[in-house]
């Protein structure tokens, strides 16, 4: 190489460089693949497997180690592009193993979308494919186990992914026990894009009330009716006369609580809910993303 070549310092010299890498003798190679990881450059290290493939053992190595220490880091985005590399350097059963083998340790939490969805499309081992698809799944139903009905929208992803792994393994079987355990764990609180899926398994979904009312219910007492208040004559001015005295004393007014029913409109509007649609007697309130029917009286 010439000196000139040794100091590459910007992005168009490394492109120059690895566009003419190509015609280097093995050493040449080395040197140059060496400085372009060095530098920690994705746009150049991006070309490095279709500008000088195919690879030795040596630069491969080099490669994969490069990638190994990328997926260590906290950076999301060099954690993906170093899981894409290592694919893109797979080519043997046996290197699609030793992927699937990785990932099913705690790196399979570090697993974004693109990176599972190309795993399962281009993994051409069967053997590879359902470890890799076994170790989804696991990893979702663990979070799926632990969420609540407050939280099942936010688990949908992951019910998907559960669907999406079992399907492209064919486990026809274990589709139709995971159908029933989301079924029964959260029923009619799924959201609909799952009970779609669900629904070709389970003939009846459990009703789940507790979605629509998850704060404890309060129990209704009436209000007692209150009687007359008696008198309080030192409270009004009188006149020194005891004959106009008691006809200037005014009674308290007299206050009747009536009891309200809870389950009619007027209760569930002291409670804090809100008229959403009306048909008729019909009454539609809302309160807190939940929505309740009343019937006005005839």
């Amino acid at each position: 190489m010439d000196a000139k070549d040794v100091e590459m310092v910007t992005p168009f010299q490394l492109h120059r460089a690895l566009d003419r890498a190509q015609a280097l003798d093995a050493e040449g190679r080395i040197n140059v693949l060496k400085q372009i990881l060095g530098t920690g450059i994705l746009a150049v290290i991006h070309r490095i497997p279709q500008t000088m493939s195919p690879f030795s053992d040596e630069e491969k190595e080099m490669v994969v180690q490069w990638a190994n220490n990328q997926a260590k880091g906290a950076d999301v985005s060099g954690r993906d592009f170093a899981f894409h590399m290592l694919m893109t350097l797979a080519v043997t059963d046996s290197d699609w193993q030793g992927l699937a083998l990785r990932f099913s340790r705690n790196e399979i939490y570090d697993l974004r979308q693109r990176v599972i969805e190309r795993f399962l499309q281009e993994c051409p081992d069967v053997v590879a494919l359902r470890i890799f698809a076994d170790n989804v799944v696991r990893m979702c139903l663990e979070k799926i186990e632990t969420a609540d009905l407050e939280s099942v929208h936010g688990e949908a992803s992951h019910m998907h992914w559960v669907f999406i792994c079992l399907e492209r393994i064919e486990a026809t079987d274990r589709i139709s026990s995971v159908a029933y355990l989301f079924a029964n764990k959260f029923g009619t609180a799924l959201p609909w894009s799952v009970r779609r899926r669900v629904d070709q398994f389970v003939l009846t979904i459990p009703r789940m009330t507790q979605r629509i009312a998850r704060v404890p219910p309060v129990v209704w007492q009436p209000r007692p009716i209150l009687g007359s208040v008696p008198f309080i004559a030192d409270h009004f001015p009188c006149s020194s006369s005891g004959k106009h005295a008691r006809s200037q004393v005014h009674p308290l007014p007299v206050i009747v609580h009536r009891p309200v029913d809870p389950s009619s409109v007027e209760g569930a509007l002291r409670e804090g809910w809100t008229v959403r649609k009306e048909n008729g007697r019909q009454v539609i309130l809302v309160k807190d993303g939940r929505a309740i029917t009343r019937y006005r009286p005839k």
